[in-house]
């Protein structure tokens, strides 16, 4: 199995307290925020902390079925996420698994910073293309602009 590893980062407008706030209730929030996106997201295990598992189920007829999620690590204090997202399409048809490390950080201008760093474990026999790289980018990078718009939106929520 090989381990493919990509870091990014993105600026928004809102404070890094509020978009952690929002981040962590994702499963509540982005089927309200784009119920476009989003057919379901199920908790099957857990309170939302660490070891909460999650079933993303996503519309019919697009590129992706569903998503397990796992929360591996938490820290309310720190604004820092640790997941895994397992048992899917898309990017996991040739992954066993995508491991993810979140990290969101207060700027000077009043909003913050989202960095994550991925590690997708491709399965033996399998390759990740670029294209499955840019997809998962383009698909985390669409939800992180979703939950800005919609915090700047409605500046109380998670405040």
């Amino acid at each position: 199995m090989g381990v493919t590893r990509f870091e990014r980062e993105y600026p928004a407008a809102v404070a890094a307290s509020r978009m952690f706030k929002a981040f962590v209730d994702s499963p509540n929030l982005l089927p309200k925020a784009t119920p476009q996106a989003f057919k379901s997201i199920e908790v099957l295990e857990g309170d939302g902390g660490v070891g909460t598992v999650t079933l993303w189920t996503f519309p019919d007829g697009g590129h992706y079925k569903q998503v397990k999620q796992r929360i591996d690590a938490l820290d309310n204090d720190n604004f820092t996420c640790k997941y895994t997202m397992y048992d899917g399409d898309g990017i996991l048809a040739v992954a066993e698994k995508g491991v993810y490390d979140v990290k969101i950080e207060a700027s000077g201008n009043g909003g913050c910073v989202y960095k994550f760093a991925a590690e997708v474990y491709v399965k033996d026999g399998e390759e990740l293309k670029e294209e499955h790289v840019k997809d998962a980018e383009e698909r985390g990078t669409g939800l992180y602009k979703v939950l800005e718009a919609y915090l700047v939106a409605n500046p109380d929520l998670y405040a």
